[in-house]
């Protein structure tokens, strides 16, 4: 590293070259000790003050940037190292100082800005379901009073008269969500420095939440299936493929012709494109009345998708489907059955059927029941034949009861 005198004229760009073949060159100072200058091929020249603070008996090497040359005279430079020294010679940390002062809220900033800033920071990097944070927070932060008050003042008493505002008028599981949403905002802030306590810590739900317990029978499949035939075509198939497949909405909604495999009878959906929701590659062996759909539907494909959307580019929307569902549901009185309890009901009659857990999980694509030790990891077998015998099971017991027909007690065979 050059070291150069203390002369504050004779510091100026022309004295202070870029060595040849370095993208920076840092200089030192004779008499000046921690601080320094970098020099860069562009012309910049930043003042740096690095020192050596303990915490905890560890040690930590800091460096803060002052600023440019041409912004930061040597001799303010030099008045800031000493006020950057004499802070550490009392056991303060001016790096962490500093970095708590940028990252801390000023009076501006309100809680609903808090929680846009969550939401662009970390919730659209690390969770999938974004989108419901984005329409919980237009929904029932942005428009009540707790989104304006400054972040820093939002207090307990705040939080609980919003979330029983929330739960007397959308219901106590939309109050419960929004408080999980609030709580995350607030430990996410601690943990950025940006704010220094939970207020939302410790708060009760807004209500108890009981687990739906949708009835699913023969008779309720039968009649449904039956009465998907009213619907349009492309919808009716969409549902039929779910009962026969398991699978989830938006992956038979997206399925492509390049995701099918004629010669095999194989849906083959790619991991790490937004195709399945664990981003795993996932291969779901078609039954033979699952195919024929498939194989039906594709003559009317449009732009590589099986299921098109009808008036604008892509694939079919999953709320259309959903929607339908939803529909022929009411019109038959079936009470507390959404279009995802058609994924429980196929793994609750593979299960009846005694196909193995682990093979009932890897034909839905469950990874997550399946993370069982080291075993797991080294086991990469695709276990296409036995997903596609539990498959093919399952069609025929589905078959029969929508024929109205008597149950043969088939079980799956080892």
């Amino acid at each position: 590293m050059p070291r150069l005198p203390w002369n504050a004229s004779q510091i100026i760009p022309s004295k202070t070259p870029v060595e040849p073949g370095h993208d920076r060159t840092t200089y030192s100072f004779t008499g000046v000790e921690n601080l320094q200058l970098d020099a860069f091929p562009d012309g910049r020249r930043i003042w740096r003050v690095r020192y050596r603070i303990y915490q905890s008996g560890k040690r930590k090497d800091r460096a803060i940037t002052l600023g440019e040359l041409k912004d930061v005279t040597p001799g303010r430079a030099r008045a800031l190292l000493t006020d950057i020294e004499q802070a550490v010679g009392a056991g303060r940390d001016p790096f962490d100082e500093a970095d708590k002062a940028r990252r801390a809220p000023d009076q501006t900033m309100t809680f609903s800005d808090l929680v846009l800033q969550w939401i662009e920071e970390h919730s659209k990097e690390k969770k999938r379901s974004w989108k419901q944070d984005v329409s919980l927070h237009g929904l029932h932060i942005a428009t009540r009073p707790l989104g304006s008050l400054p972040a820093k003042a939002v207090g307990r008493q705040d939080l609980i008269s919003a979330l029983n505002d929330i739960r007397d008028g959308a219901g106590g599981a939309q109050a419960n969500r929004v408080q999980g949403l609030i709580s995350a905002v607030f430990t996410w802030a601690i943990d950025e420095t940006i704010l220094d306590s939970n207020p939302a810590f410790g708060i009760r739900k807004r209500a108890t939440e009981v687990p739906r317990s949708p009835k699913i029978s023969d008779e309720t499949i039968c009649k449904m299936w039956n009465e998907w035939d009213k619907l349009p075509t492309d919808v009716g198939d969409v549902l039929r493929l779910l009962l026969l497949t398991g699978q989830r909405c938006s992956e038979v909604c997206g399925m492509r012709l390049d995701e099918l495999q004629g010669a095999s009878r194989l849906w083959v959906l790619p991991g790490n494109v937004g195709r399945t929701k664990n981003d795993k590659a996932h291969s779901v062996p078609l039954s033979p009345t699952a195919w024929a759909i498939v194989e039906r539907a594709s003559l009317r494909a449009r732009a590589g998708y099986v299921f098109p959307a009808r008036e604008v580019d892509g694939c079919m929307n999953r709320h259309t489907p959903s929607h339908r569902f939803f529909d022929v549901a009411k019109k038959l009185r079936i009470e507390r059955f959404r279009l995802h309890d058609l994924r429980h009901a196929v793994k609750t009659y593979l299960r009846g059927m005694g196909v193995p857990p682990d093979i009932a999980d890897r034909v839905q694509g469950q990874i997550s029941g399946l993370n069982r030790g080291v075993g797991y990891r080294y086991d990469h077998h695709e276990y296409q034949d036995e997903k596609r015998r539990a498959l093919e099971l399952w069609e025929r017991r589905l078959l029969a009861i929508v024929n109205r027909e008597p149950e043969s007690g088939e079980r799956w065979q080892p």
